[in-house]
């Protein structure tokens, strides 16, 4: 089974390892952007994103909905 992500685990994930590519700015922004996308995919989900609510942060979701793959 494909493991299963937060909001917070794939912004975690991506500041790590923007951190360790030292200045390589092409990585960086790749990893930037590709963490936004899921971040996007996640919050198009769901339909009414509470952006107050830690909880929706921390909630776990499937690959198939970070990398978009069933958004319509």
């Amino acid at each position: 089974m494909a493991r299963r992500k937060s909001v917070n685990d794939i912004m975690n994930q991506a500041n790590s390892i923007m951190s360790r590519s030292r200045g390589n700015s092409s990585r960086i922004d790749k990893v930037r952007n590709t963490s936004f996308r899921y971040y996007d995919n996640i919050r198009k989900s769901q339909g009414k994103w509470n952006y107050n609510d830690d909880s929706s942060y921390n909630k776990k979701y499937p690959r198939s909905t970070y990398m978009g793959l069933n958004n319509g």
